[in-house]
């Protein structure tokens, strides 16, 4: 996937590729948690972004994400609780 980038302005700290699609779960630093679809020219992508996951009024580093074995569901977690 040359020439696909993603930028923002926090750091990437979990990243799960969908087992069946053209997309990548990204979780950040920031505690939120984006989907990208990568369509076939690398240089479009799509993003669909998720509430950051909080514990308190602070959100939590995503530290962990996985997607099912059939792609229909997406877990993420953090040192804290699991959404």
């Amino acid at each position: 996937m040359s020439g696909a980038r993603i930028d923002r302005g926090s750091r990437a700290t979990a990243l799960a590729w969908h087992p069946t699609r053209s997309s990548i779960a990204c979780g950040w630093q920031t505690g939120h948690v984006s989907v990208h679809d990568v369509l076939p020219t690398p240089a479009v992508i799509s993003a669909v972004e998720l509430q950051p996951c909080r514990h308190g009024a602070d959100a939590a580093v995503v530290v962990a994400a996985e997607w099912t074995s059939d792609g229909s569901r997406l877990l993420t977690g953090n040192a804290v609780i699991l959404t």
